[in-house]
């Protein structure tokens, strides 16, 4: 009795943050033999067993095999791509009231999770510069204002990396007395 033919069933994949951790594969065969997997683009992502490890931005490009056996011949190839996105980035908005020389800081990474956040203030020096601020403000939470008691000055605010998200700075803001 000659080989029979199968097929593979590779579902998409969707499209993830480069640090998101690994992708778990599961294709399968209609012969229901075990299928392997290689990475097209190596640079931006590799595989080991079913799991793919992102490594830099960019589209990600699997090939998934099952080569036959006694009974089964080998299935035709399916490739599966997908993009690899950079960390989201934290975002933040500083603003003031006229006439008040307070700073709102507000810190929102992508109203996603939560978690504990730090950032600093900097001031723009009469030379152009930014110079940071000796204090460190923390908050908790996917959404939190920060007010603050500043002088006079043009002030930005830089947010630290961390739960996941890549760090970010504000744009600029201008504080009167």
């Amino acid at each position: 009795m000659p080989p029979a033919t199968q097929t593979i069933t590779f579902p998409a994949l969707p499209t993830t943050a480069v640090n998101a951790g690994p992708v778990t594969l599961a294709a399968s065969a209609s012969s229901g033999l075990l299928v392997s997997y290689s990475s097209d683009t190596p640079s931006v992502c590799t595989v080991s067993g079913v799991q793919v490890r992102l490594n830099a931005v960019g589209t990600c490009s699997i090939t998934a095999r099952q080569p036959g056996d006694a009974d089964y011949l080998a299935a035709s190839p399916v490739i599966r791509s997908f993009a690899v996105t950079p960390k989201p980035k934290v975002m933040v908005k500083v603003r003031t009231r006229a006439g008040r020389s307070k700073l709102f800081v507000d810190v929102n990474p992508n109203l996603a999770g939560g978690g504990r956040w730090t950032f600093r203030v900097q001031i723009m020096k009469r030379s152009g510069t930014w110079r940071t601020l000796s204090k460190t403000y923390t908050t908790q939470g996917a959404m939190q204002t920060r007010t603050l008691n500043l002088g006079e000055g043009v002030y930005r605010v830089k947010v630290k990396a961390g739960n996941g998200f890549a760090g970010t700075t504000s744009g600029a803001v201008s504080l009167l007395r």
